[in-house]
């Protein structure tokens, strides 16, 4: 489709602006700006509506037309008329021209998508009708399709050109901020809202976000297909650290996603599923500078603790166990339905081969809220455990056996257990 846009400077109409298919070709040098921006066609008559006299004319692909105005050139309908005829002729014929060019383009972008790859520079020297951007979304959907059948042989090619298309979004997303300090207040136009809209949505800073998640997804997609599926775990640890590296770029650009975290815990679950606990722990401690919401710091915290009860570090494994089941039960677990957590105390019980410790404490505390324990039973319990070796096991025995002040005995534990032990004094 071709939309038009005129403005009537008292003689004469004076073309503003076109737009073949969704992007603008605007005919002032300011307007370059706007080159990547899809055109709301409702958006531009509401504007023209709202600023100056104009003429509206669209001209679709099947032929068929449509003229907008205002009503002030209805007092020349001769003039308008034979303008607005001239105008159809003109652009019916450019359009169906351009329909058949259009075909042609498509078909040689889509035969890029190769195993060998393709870059957006390459990509720009093979079109001339198509927008960039709609040549990158044909190839990004062609690309997809190809790789749906088969995933291992268009793995690099695709998640190269994905990163490749967000490096070059990223990039001009750094040209608009220069542009933006230049103009300054010195940007003066009917069109000036465009400019606020543009600041408002960076849109290739958008472009760049959104390609490089798609590429971080499938070199996560990847990875899962060569481990565990085919026991390939050097190549999927490959994949694994390319998905960390795009969350990085989005990083830079954008600030880390709510799932930031996921890529930390992927690759720390993968080292130590592969018996590397040692890189395992490094990678997701700093996964937890990511870790916005509670089931992110849930799911470190359980796997960090297995990391160190594989490294021999007791109190560290009891700890992180502590606070990932704390947290959980604050935040997921109905009250009284504790059973759950059992299997994961077990195993760390077992890990470490220390019967009596924290974890110990904390089936004790888990077992008086579920109801399956009196504080009579549970003092008996306690006083097994040396309680000036471990902190959670000495602040329940205050809290059941000695009455202590609750205040006290919360600073004694993490914060994540405040809630097991208000459930414990309800009892």
């Amino acid at each position: 489709m071709v939309v038009i846009g005129y403005r009537w400077n008292g003689e004469k109409y004076e073309e503003v602006f076109r737009v073949d298919g969704t992007q603008a070709d605007e005919k002032s040098k300011g307007y370059l700006l706007f080159r990547k921006i899809p055109i709301d066609e409702d958006y531009i008559t509401e504007h023209m509506r709202s600023n100056f006299y104009f003429l509206l004319i669209k001209v679709h692909e099947d032929g068929t037309s449509e003229v907008i105005d205002d009503g002030y050139h209805m007092r020349n309908r001769t003039h308008r008329g034979k303008f607005v005829e001239s105008i159809l002729r003109r652009e019916t014929s450019n359009v169906s021209h351009q329909i058949t060019r259009i075909k042609e383009e498509v078909t040689r972008v889509e035969s890029l998508a190769k195993p060998d790859g393709v870059t957006v520079k390459e990509l720009k020297d093979q079109i001339d009708v198509l927008s960039l951007s709609s040549a990158i979304s044909i190839l990004e959907k062609r690309y997809r399709e190809l790789w749906e059948k088969e995933p291992l042989v268009y793995a690099d090619a695709y998640i190269n050109f994905l990163e490749n298309v967000g490096d070059y979004y990223a990039t001009e997303h750094n040209k608009e901020d220069g542009i933006r300090d230049n103009l300054g207040q010195s940007f003066r136009d009917p069109f000036e809202e465009w400019l606020k809209i543009l600041d408002g949505t960076d849109y290739s800073k958008q472009r760049a976000v959104k390609y490089y998640s798609e590429a971080s997804r499938i070199s996560t997609s990847v990875s899962m297909m060569y481990f565990p599926e085919q026991n390939c775990p050097d190549e999927a640890e490959k994949y694994l650290k390319k998905a960390i590296g795009l969350a990085e770029k989005i990083e830079a650009l954008n600030g880390p996603t709510e799932n930031h975290w996921v890529y930390f815990n992927n690759l720390g679950t993968h080292y130590y599923e592969t018996y590397r606990p040692k890189e395992a722990l490094s990678v997701l401690l700093n996964g937890l500078q990511y870790a916005k919401n509670d089931n992110a710091r849930t799911v470190l915290f359980h796997n960090i603790s297995l990391c160190y009860a594989d490294l021999g570090d007791i109190k560290a494994a009891v700890e992180y166990l502590i606070r990932s089941i704390c947290l959980h039960y604050s935040t997921q677990n109905e009250y009284g339905h504790i059973s759950e957590y059992n299997k994961d105390i077990e195993r760390i019980i077992n890990m470490t081969q220390e019967h009596l410790s924290d974890a110990t404490a904390l089936r004790i505390a888990l077992d008086i809220v579920g109801g399956n324990l009196t504080q009579t039973e549970a003092c008996q319990q306690l006083k097994l455990i040396n309680l000036e070796e471990w902190p959670f096991s000495k602040a329940l025995w205050e809290l059941l056996c000695n009455h202590g002040k609750l205040e006290n005995i919360l600073t004694m534990v993490p914060g994540e257990c405040k809630s097991v032990f208000l459930d414990i004094l309800a009892r």
